[in-house]
């Protein structure tokens, strides 16, 4: 048993990370759990709270902090009958509201999270706004799955000009093991894991494929001007400091990209060490 004093519960599209954290927040340690979404995939949400009951069940009497994508416009009775009677201090946040309370000591702030999908939480004053989350089919540009898309789009097009050796082609086909890249489409039938696949894509060609810098800048340079373009239609703040996370951020065709994207707009970026 961990010796902490308060446990945090990100969900997420992908994973779910459980934050074991000490009485300043600093994580002690932490445990990957199965996936949470209410919204794309319930059933199976409900089923691996279970199973995360199972970890958490030793440290019942903590105040454990759930955030959880959909959380808001959910029926949050049938998540506590799952825990309860046992557990005695729990609290259901989004993910972006549980990772901006874990990660930032600010009060005024924009804290942006990049992962499966992307979202910004604004601050100001005890009052907070939450820009982006509208999950893959109405925005996530700079996420994971806005760069897994828009590599298979140059791949497409590509293909259709006949530039069947070109990295955007060859990569995707390896990846998802095609002869043919007509093949991709394919991937419509099964839409319960799609958005995870063409994610777990992204992550491949970031993290483990060499080389690719001229495609991996491309195709971060597309999707992050569509994110900025996007912000600021929204009436992005760019007076508050902006905190970015996310696992995006390990790669460094992104990550100087993103930076420089931002600073084309005067907005200062803080790139937190938590970019899991």
């Amino acid at each position: 048993m961990i010796n902490c004093q308060a446990i945090y519960v990100d969900g997420g599209a992908t994973s779910t990370k459980i934050y074991f954290c000490d009485d300043k927040k600093n994580v002690i340690e932490k445990t990957i759990a199965p996936r949470l979404n209410l919204v794309a995939f319930e059933t199976e949400s409900l089923h691996n709270l279970e199973f995360i009951k199972n970890i958490l069940s030793p440290y019942s009497q903590l105040p454990i902090r759930f955030g959880i994508p959909g959380i808001r416009m959910y029926d949050q009775s049938i998540i506590k009958k799952i825990f309860n009677p046992d557990f005695k201090d729990l609290s259901f946040l989004t993910d972006i509201e549980l990772q901006a309370n874990l990660l930032i000591k600010e009060s005024e702030f924009n804290f942006m999270s990049l992962g499966t999908g992307s979202v910004n939480l604004e601050r100001i004053k005890n009052q907070t706004r939450l820009l982006g989350g509208w999950g893959h089919l109405l925005g996530d540009y700079g996420s994971a799955f806005d760069f897994g898309k828009t590599w298979i789009r140059h791949g497409i097009n590509d293909f259709e000009n006949k530039k069947v050796e070109s990295n955007f082609v060859k990569i995707t086909c390896d990846f998802f093991e095609m002869n043919n890249f007509e093949e991709i489409k394919k991937l419509y039938l099964n839409q319960e894991n799609f958005k995870q696949r063409i994610s777990e894509f992204t992550v491949q060609i970031l993290t483990k494929n060499e080389g690719l810098s001229l495609e991996k800048k491309i195709v971060s340079t597309e999707i992050i001007k569509k994110l900025v373009g996007d912000l600021k239609k929204s009436n992005f703040n760019g007076m508050l400091p902006l905190y970015v996370s996310g696992g995006l951020l390990k790669s460094t065709e992104y990550r100087l990209v993103f930076l420089e994207e931002f600073k084309k707009v005067a907005i200062d970026v803080i790139l937190l060490e938590n970019n899991n």
